[in-house]
Parts: C-alpha cells; structure tokens; sequence
C-alpha cells in the first residue's frame, strides 16, 4: 500500500506458481518499473516491503534502466526482496542480499565483512555453475550434483577478471610452481622473494563458492524459523554452538565431537569396528583461514595463502557462518607463527539463492582445474577414479608432484630434508606450519570445542619407490 501510494507507476504483482506443491509453495513476485519487469522469490515478507521501500526511495523511476533480473526461491516476500535487491547491488556495487543484515548483526561484529560487491558474488556463481555445465558436456550421469563448490580468482582490484580455477582440488598452486621450473614464471601467480620461497602476486584474490552453507557448524539451523530469515540467533550460548563435528560415514549430515574421540586407528577402521571421523567443511574452512589453502607440503615454498570471500548459494546466515568461519576462536588462539593470521574473508549470498535440492549425496565426486580438459571422476567408496586407479587428488599424487619441485625452487627456510623419505616426515619438518595447527587446535580446546580428529597415522607414512 506504501508502494502505491509512493509511486503509482510502479506495479508488483504477486503470484503463485502452478506446479508447485502445496506443501512447498513457489511464489513469484514481479516489479514493472518503466517498462523493465523485475522477477524474484524469497522468504521474508516484511524485509521485501522495506527493500522495495528502499529502492523507490533512494532509485526513483528513471534509474533503474538497463537492469533486468529474474530470481527464484519459494517464498512470496523473498521474490520481492530478491527483485529489490538486484536493483540496488547492481546501483550501489554492494551486497543487500542479507535478510536485514544491518539490524541482526551484533555490535561485536565487522559489518565491513558483509559489504562484498554483490555484482562479483553473482558473476563468480554464474561462471562456476557455467564451467561446471561445459565440463560435464557428454557425461549427463555425473552432471547432477546435490551441492557444489568451487574457487575462483579475481586479478585486478575491482574484481572485474574473474577466472574460474578449480572445482574439488588445490592442484592450481603446484601447476604455477612448475611454471618457474618450465621458464613460464610470466604465466605463474607467484612472484620470488628475495629471501626466498614465493609469495602471491599483488591483486590476486581467491574466491570460495559453495552452492549451500558448507556441514557442520555453519549449517546447524533451520532455515523456517522467524528469527532466522531475520539473521538472529535465538540461542548463541547453546553448547551446540560452535563445537567442532564430523561427518557421518554412510550417511548425511555431522555429528559433534564426543570427549576423547580425537585419536583414529588403522587396524579399528579396517574391520569396521570404528566409522572413520572426517572433520565437518565448515571445520575444515575454518582451518584454512589460519593456516592458509596451501597446506604442509607447499609451506616449504610459499607463504599462507587466505580466502578472500565465501560465497554461498543459499542457507545464508550471518551470525552462524561469521561463527563457524572464525568467530568461534578468534579469542583463544594464540602463539601464531610470522605470516599466519586469522584470516576474516568477506561473506555473502548470492541475489537470487540455489533451490533446495531434496536428495541423498551421490556415490561420487567430481574434481577439475583449469589447464585441464576433462573433469575426474572419482568413487566416494572407494577413493579411486572410475577406472579404479589412483585419483590426482590422492596423497600419493601430490607427494609425486611435491618431490618433482622439492630440490628445483628456492625453499622460505632452508629446513633439512628428512633422512626417511616418507610423507608425513616432509610435511612435519615444516615447523612453522606445524606450530600454527597446533595453535589452532590448542584454540578449539581451550575454547571447549572438542578436540581435532586426526586420521590414522598409518595412511602417512608412505614414500614413492
């Protein structure tokens, strides 16, 4: 009613589509602004008035031309919200996708780390799910996928280039390695330091994007709930919150780590007497925003290398995913290492958020890097590709590729090399990197948290003969 009384010549017209299930109802709501139709759905009823308030308010009619969206979800308000906020990211360059962000967030919290260009957060998503598509040309059984996650690279300070890297696996880093052994350094994203090792070149950012809130802590609400769409958290000092959890073998979803259960052995997993633990993503994130995306191996070259942002598809929640990030124990970490921080990226949804898939995971995984023509299939039993041999994301495969360049590219710190070949020797021997897990983990404790599940240590001590 506020709409029309503002602007007469600005119509929204509400309807419910007729193939969606009564259960699950698909609303689409379109604004006509000067002959230009705007589509969108959403979930918040009383946000969609206020945004499209908003847009009247602070656009007026004849700004809004040559912006054209189209959204989708399941609720009647969202459409509204989503049709309003694809106007304004588009005007003011910034994230407005964040269900009433500005009033849920708590003082204690960066409100800069949700102002993320919302342009770039679409583009990184389109570009993915379309490389995505392009990859899997002619393999339509392994083309469906429950949830899907990816990285990409902006080169410039505006995030205009944006270059999609890599879908499952870290292999970009080893490739622009090489690249200073092959005489391409020009092509490589590293640069030398003087005093050895490399370090990433000025401007490049990296890009996290998981089509829905990753498992585990950043994932543990319900998305109905009044005071979620809303950003809130009812409840924050629940013991639930923040503990470090782990997936369920043969099945879905995590479970919180019991007192005691950080040690795994080999000979109890093999018979299956014990389900083998694997920390939850949001856990596994988080690890990366202080150790860096590099891991132990490429610590003998290269400085830490930190996420810029994470872009989600959809189960946005700012409270919960600022928590499972960082928020949980950015004030019980301590004693880090030179060159390692907690790293903060920015966080933000996607304007027009992923539908929810109704589906069990698939029995299989699909990774790909750009260089490479065909994505890899893998068994999610067996660990193997389709033609049962050893997958290029084995640790096998990146100790081969680690030892190809270990005495051929200046080191940052001249450690010595192992007598015992083995892999977990050449990754141990890097103290600074070992130090720096340590803290981490001494944080979650400290923090009552749980304590790290650590695989077996048989599956490490392994060399290449």
């Amino acid at each position: 009613m506020q709409l029309n009384e503002l602007e007469t010549k600005f119509k929204t017209t509400c309807c419910e589509l007729n193939f969606s299930p009564a259960h699950n109802p698909n609303f689409v709501v379109s604004v006509e602004v000067n002959g230009y139709n705007h589509k969108g759905h959403g979930n918040l009823k009383q946000l969609a008035k206020q945004m499209l308030l908003l847009t009247i308010l602070y656009v007026g009619g004849d700004r809004w031309s040559n912006i054209l969206r189209c959204s989708r979800s399941k609720i009647r308000s969202e459409a509204k919200a989503s049709a309003a906020r694809s106007v304004l990211s588009n005007l003011y360059k910034v994230s407005y996708n964040m269900q009433g962000l500005s009033q849920s967030i708590p003082n204690s919290f960066d409100a800069e780390l949700y102002n993320f260009p919302q342009a770039v957060a679409d583009t990184v998503s389109k570009l993915l799910l379309s490389t995505f598509k392009e990859i899997m040309t002619g393999n339509a059984e392994h083309a469906k996928w429950k949830i899907i996650a990816g990285v990409a690279m902006t080169t410039d300070e505006a995030m205009e280039d944006i270059k999609v890297i890599s879908f499952a696996t870290g292999l970009l880093f080893y490739t622009n390695l090489e690249y200073h052994i092959t005489g391409q350094q020009g092509q490589s994203i590293f640069l030398k330091k003087e005093n050895g090792g490399f370090r990433l070149k000025p401007q490049i950012k990296f890009h996290l994007y998981i089509s829905t809130a990753p498992c585990g802590d950043a994932r543990i609400f319900c998305p109905h709930e009044e005071e979620v769409m809303k950003g809130m958290d009812r409840h924050p000092n629940r013991n639930s919150r923040g503990v470090l959890r782990t997936k369920i073998e043969s099945g879905e979803g995590t479970i919180p780590i019991r007192s005691g259960q950080s040690i795994q052995t080999w000979d109890g997993i093999l018979p299956g007497q014990e389900r083998l633990l694997t920390m939850s993503c949001s856990d596994k994130i988080a690890s990366w925003n202080v150790l860096g995306l590099q891991g132990a191996l490429l610590s003998h070259f290269i400085e830490p290398i930190y996420l810029d942002s994470v872009i989600l598809g959809g189960l946005f929640h700012p409270n919960h995913l600022h928590r499972a990030l960082f928020g949980r124990f950015e004030n019980s970490i301590e004693d880090l290492p030179p060159s390692f921080k907690i790293n903060k990226p920015k966080m933000c949804v996607i304007s027009s958020p992923e539908t929810r898939h109704l589906a069990k995971s698939p029995n299989f995984s699909v990774n790909w890097t750009t260089g490479l023509e065909r994505a890899e299939i893998v068994n999610a039993i067996t660990g193997k590709t389709e033609g049962n041999e050893v997958s290029r994301l084995a640790k096998r495969a990146f100790f081969q590729r680690f030892l190809n360049i270990y005495n051929r590219i200046p080191h940052i710190t001249d450690y010595e090399t192992p007598k015992q070949g083995m892999y977990v020797a050449y990754k141990n021997v890097v103290k600074h990197y070992q130090e720096a897990k340590k803290a981490l983990a001494l944080a979650f404790t400290k923090a009552d948290l749980g304590n790290w599940v650590k695989k077996p240590i048989e599956q490490n001590e392994f060399e290449l003969r």
